[in-house]
């Protein structure tokens, strides 16, 4: 009986340490496949987050594109006076935008070509009149600015001439009778004075 039960402890023993080790091994196996779940649920999130952003990005440049379509200028392109092809190619910048758009042709087949390079060629233009348009409406501030300036001294110095006027006047009403004085007593007006050199110039001549 003794054997018997060394001999079942034994194997219970053996038993136990298996079942033991194959919890140990499933609880790893659990443990990997949660880990596995939760990278897999991250990446599932992130799929989404970028599908989500892209739809957006879609439904705006749907927007922006049915918007520019329906889009009516109420001034011509011939009234808005863009610099003709030929003379913006002659420029620095059409230079550079002729070169980028023979690349772009060459990159395109057929028909897809020549469209490739007319609408690099017409971005540039469009871009280097935009540049050109705001520099002279920069100018166009810089003048009015200027204008300001020069309006303001010019009313500053009007003001200045009209005070020196007002204090002219007023010496040559001191002045009247002092000129009464010297009248009275034998001498001269500054009139009198200047009627005398008058004559004397016109006598010369």
């Amino acid at each position: 009986p003794i054997t018997s039960l060394r001999s079942l402890v034994s194997s219970g023993a053996l038993s136990l340490s298996a079942l033991k080790s194959h919890i140990r091994h499933s609880h790893d196996t659990f443990e990997s496949a949660s880990l596995l779940l939760a990278a897999q649920r991250r990446y599932v999130n992130d799929a989404q987050l970028d599908l989500d952003n892209k739809l957006f990005e879609k439904g705006h440049f749907a927007r922006a594109v049915t918007t520019t379509l329906d889009f009516h200028s109420a001034v011509s392109d011939a009234d808005v006076g863009l610099l003709d092809e030929e003379a913006f190619l002659a420029t620095e910048k059409g230079a550079a935008a002729k070169k980028a758009a023979e690349e772009a042709a060459r990159s395109a087949h057929g028909e897809e070509a020549e469209e490739a390079r007319r609408h690099v060629i017409g971005l540039a233009r469009h871009e280097f009149e935009l540049a050109a348009r705001k520099d002279l409406v920069q100018q166009r501030l810089t003048m009015q600015q200027e204008k300001l300036k020069l309006t303001a001294q010019i009313a500053s110095e009007k003001s200045y001439h009209s005070t020196m006027d007002e204090s002219l006047r007023a010496i040559h009403s001191a002045s009247v009778p002092l000129q009464d004085t010297l009248a009275a007593n034998g001498g001269t007006t500054v009139k009198q004075s200047k009627d005398a050199a008058a004559a004397a110039a016109a006598a010369a001549t």
